[in-house]
This record gives structure tokens, C-alpha cells and sequence, in this order.
């Protein structure tokens, strides 16, 4: 029961991991794309 529980949190861990990386991703993305302003080259989140 308990390594059935690690592995549900593990997996949960390398969950937000994944979607962390593809918002910063998305967020570069954009920023190289040419973006107007510019505003999203500035993150808005502290990582």
C-alpha cells in the first residue's frame, strides 16, 4: 500500500513538472515568435 502511494505521488511530481516546462516553453515560444509589446517576455510567474 505504501510504495502504491509513492508511486501515485511520483507520478503526480513529474505531472506538474511536465505541464511547468510547457507553459515556460509556451511562454519562450511566444516571446521568439516577434510578440508586440513584448509583455509575455516578461513572466509573470516567479520561477
Amino acid at each position: 500500500m505504501r510504495s502504491f502511494s509513492q508511486t501515485k505521488v511520483s507520478q503526480r511530481v513529474i505531472c506538474g513538472i511536465v505541464v511547468i516546462a510547457c507553459l515556460v516553453w509556451a511562454e519562450m515560444f511566444v516571446c521568439f515568435n516577434g510578440n508586440a509589446n513584448g509583455t509575455t517576455c516578461a513572466p509573470a510567474t516567479p520561477f
